[in-house]
């Protein structure tokens, strides 16, 4: 009989690891600017950023395969900057999987709208993303990663790697 086999489980043995996730650096935060050409402070709708990034796995070897399902739990923010014009804004951001040789297994873009209170001028919103892993026989959990960031443009990346690089 196969059974499930979870990060934190109640028994005696140690758990399987899970895949090591993470929040690309470069992907973490970005303004958004109005439409138009100007880019100084005074342009940016609104600053939005990826604030916190958990989860927990199960093994599932029930049928001689091994399968990983993986629950993220993501924290994201939103703030109204001086040119804002809305109630909400949309917020597209990436989970991927990354297998242990470096390759993307999958990559989804998700697109959560933040939306804010009559006169606040931040919003959160907690989302929750189940990853279904298949597992190479020589491999583990702990060979993957999952990978979340902003879904940037061009412009966004450029600018975010600028400001890492001073």
């Amino acid at each position: 009989m196969g059974g499930l086999a979870g990060c934190g489980a109640f028994d005696s043995s140690p758990p399987p690891a899970c895949p090591r996730a993470a929040i690309v650096d470069e992907a973490k935060a970005a303004p958004y600017y109005r439409a138009g050409k100007g880019r100084d402070i005074t342009d940016i709708a609104f600053e939005v950023g990826i604030l916190s990034l958990s989860g927990i796995c199960e093994y599932d070897e029930s049928d001689g395969r091994t399968r990983l399902g993986s629950v993220l739990t993501i924290g994201i923010a939103a703030k109204r900057g001086p040119a804002s014009a809305g109630e909400s804004v949309e917020v597209p951001y990436f989970v991927a999987v990354i297998d242990p040789t470096g390759h993307i297994l999958a990559k989804e873009v998700f697109r959560p709208r933040l939306v804010f209170e009559e006169s606040g001028i931040q919003a959160q919103l907690i989302e929750e993303v189940e990853q279904i892993i298949p597992i190479g026989p020589l491999f583990a959990g702990v060979d993957y990663q999952i990978l979340v960031g902003l879904q940037l443009d061009r412009d966004q990346l450029t600018d975010n790697l600028k400001r890492k690089r001073r």
